[in-house]
C-alpha cells in the first residue's frame, strides 16, 4: 500500500536524516541515523503487540490477524535497529565509517519505509511521466460490503480499478469529441489505497488523470518525441 496523499503531494526536497554539511564534503549532505525505538508510535506497537495477537486469537476483533498484517508489525518493530541488522559502509577517501541498519521496506505500516517510497514515486513522477500538462484526482471507493472481497482478491480489485479508469478515460475521450469534434488519447497513473485515516480496511483509488486528451498534431508530423507529434486540448471541466 502506497499513501496516496503523500505521493499526490508536494516532495520534499531532501529526506528528514540527511542533514547539510557546514562546507566541503562531496555531495554537501551527511548521513544520521534515525532512532525509530525513541518515537512513541514504535513503542507503543513494541509494547503492545503481543497483546494484539492475544486479543485478536481470543475473538475480540471478530478474526484473526492475517499473517501479511502480523508480519508488517514485526518488521516495522526491527526496522532501522541496528541490533536486527546493519550494513558497514566506508568513505573510499577517507577513514569515515557509518553503521546503516536494515530497512522492512514494508508497504502498509512502517512511516519510514512508506515515506521514503512515497518520495521516491512522486518525484519519478513529476520528473519521468507526468507531462506538464493539468491534473485532476479521482478518488473511487466502494461499499462497505464490499470492502472486504475487494482487499483480499487482487484480480478482481485489479479489474475493477480498470473498469473505473476506462470508463473516466472514455469520458475525456466522448468530451473532446462533443466539444472539438476530435478524438484524442488521455492517460492517468492510480495508485491502491487499503485503509482510511483511522486504519480501518478500505481498499480504493487515488488516480491522477490527464484533464484533457492529446491529438494528431495539426501538420500531421510523427517523430518519435510526443510533444512535437501531438498537440493538448484541455477538457474545460469545472474544478
Amino acid at each position: 500500500m502506497l499513501d496516496s496523499s503523500g505521493i499526490f503531494g508536494a516532495v520534499s526536497s531532501a529526506s528528514s536524516s540527511a542533514r547539510p554539511l557546514g562546507s566541503g564534503g562531496g555531495s554537501g549532505y551527511s548521513y544520521e541515523r534515525r532512532h525509530p525505538e525513541l518515537g512513541t508510535l514504535h513503542r507503543v506497537v513494541r509494547e503492545n503487540l503481543n497483546t494484539l495477537y492475544a486479543a485478536a486469537e481470543q475473538g475480540f476483533a471478530g478474526t484473526p490477524l492475517p499473517e501479511f498484517v502480523r508480519a508488517e508489525l514485526e518488521g516495522y518493530i526491527d526496522c532501522g535497529l541496528l541490533c536486527r541488522g546493519f550494513a558497514a559502509l566506508a568513505c573510499e577517501s577517507c577513514p569515515h565509517k557509518t553503521l546503516v541498519a536494515f530497512a522492512c521496506k514494508g508497504r502498509g505500516f512502517c512511516p519510514s519505509c512508506l515515506g521514503r517510497r512515497m518520495a521516491q514515486t512522486a518525484l519519478n513522477l513529476l520528473e519521468h511521466v507526468l507531462p506538464r500538462v493539468p491534473l485532476r484526482q479521482f478518488v473511487f471507493t466502494v461499499p462497505f460490503e464490499l470492502r472486504a472481497r475487494l482487499a483480499y482478491d487482487g484480480k478482481l480489485f485489479g479489474a475493477v480499478s480498470r473498469l473505473f479508469v476506462d470508463s473516466v478515460l472514455g469520458f475525456y475521450r466522448k468530451r473532446l469529441v462533443q466539444d472539438a469534434g476530435v478524438m484524442g488519447q488521455s492517460g492517468a497513473v492510480s495508485v491502491v489505497q487499503r485503509v482510511q485515516s483511522d486504519l480501518r480496511l478500505n481498499p480504493h483509488l487515488h488516480v491522477l488523470f490527464l484533464d484533457g486528451v492529446f491529438v494528431a498534431a495539426d501538420d500531421g508530423s510523427t517523430t518519435a518525441s510526443a510533444s512535437a507529434s501531438r498537440r493538448w486540448l484541455s477538457s474545460r471541466l469545472p474544478p
